[in-house]
C-alpha cells in the first residue's frame, strides 16, 4: 500500500516540475528575444544605409550626366535627379533628368541643393566671400528616411567644373 501512495505523490510532482521547467523554458527565451530585435533591427539599419548610399552616388552620377551634356542646366536651386530611359529626345543627359523640389524613391526622400562657390583670392573656394565662380557648382547631396521612428539622413557634398568652357 505504501507504494501506490508514493506513485500518486510522484504524478503530482511531475505536473509542478513540467509548471516550472515551462517557465524556465519562457524566461529564456524572453531573454533570448530580447538579444535577437536590436540585432535585426541593425542588420535593417545597415542595409537602409547601403541603399541611401547607393541613392547619394547615383544622384552624383546624374549630376556628371547633366554636365557633359550642358553646363547651363546646372543652375543653383534644389534638384532630384530621375532617370528615364525615354526621355525625348533619348539622347539628353543620357536618360537622367533633374527635377525640383525633392524626390521620393522607394521610402527615401532624396534632393540636391546645386550652388555657385565663390573664390578667395582666385584659389580657395568659399560658400560666403570672394569672387563668384561661375565655371564651379557646389552640390550637396542629401538621402533620408525613417525606420522605426527614427529619421536618418546621409549627406555628400561634391564639387563639379565645367570641363567645356567653350
Amino acid at each position: 500500500m505504501k507504494k501506490l501512495s508514493i506513485l500518486q505523490n510522484n504524478r503530482g510532482v511531475s505536473i509542478i516540475e513540467v509548471f516550472i521547467s515551462i517557465s524556465v523554458l519562457m524566461i529564456l527565451l524572453t531573454g533570448s528575444l530580447s538579444l535577437i530585435f536590436p540585432a535585426v533591427r541593425s542588420t535593417e539599419i545597415a542595409k537602409q544605409r547601403l541603399q541611401a548610399e547607393g541613392y547619394l552616388w547615383e544622384q552624383e552620377e546624374a549630376v556628371r550626366q547633366v554636365r557633359n551634356e550642358t553646363w547651363v542646366d546646372l543652375t543653383p536651386g534644389t534638384y532630384y535627379a530621375s532617370y528615364n530611359p525615354t526621355s525625348n529626345p533619348p539622347s539628353i543627359y543620357q536618360g537622367w533628368q533633374l527635377f525640383p523640389g525633392a524626390g521620393v524613391r522607394n521610402g527615401f526622400t532624396v534632393s540636391m541643393v546645386i550652388s555657385t562657390p565663390y573664390r578667395v583670392n582666385n584659389q580657395q573656394l568659399s560658400d560666403s566671400s570672394g569672387t563668384i565662380d561661375n565655371a564651379m557648382r557646389k552640390i550637396i547631396y542629401t538621402v533620408s528616411w525613417v525606420s522605426f521612428g527614427t529619421t536618418y539622413s546621409m549627406n555628400l557634398t561634391s564639387y563639379l567644373s565645367d570641363w567645356q568652357p567653350f
